[in-house]
């Protein structure tokens, strides 16, 4: 199944748009990453649930849809999930 969020059309130049990666964390990865303290992106994005990378066109036009999706089926436990930025390029300032 093709990424969505990889759209073949997107050819802009990278000095237009910005890169940031999105990810969901569970209750319990959330807590490892607050107690990391100074985590770098890659540890970041090993702890995390769910990551996607998302451009944010840097004209204020409308970018590609950005879908961030996953399902999961847990009848007897709820869960907590927490979602966050990473400019792990230091694009933005």
């Amino acid at each position: 199944m093709a990424d969505k969020n990889d759209a073949k059309d997107w050819n802009g130049d990278k000095s237009t748009f910005v890169q940031v990666y999105m990810a969901i964390y569970e209750f319990e990865q959330w807590e490892a990453l607050q107690k990391m303290g100074n985590a770098t992106c890659e540890e970041k994005k090993e702890l995390a649930f769910k990551t996607e990378l998302a451009r944010i066109p840097l004209d204020g036009s409308t970018g590609h849809p950005f879908y961030l999706t996953r399902t999961e089926r847990n009848w007897y436990r709820p869960m907590m999930y927490y979602m966050t930025v990473m400019d792990c390029n230091n694009q933005i300032e």
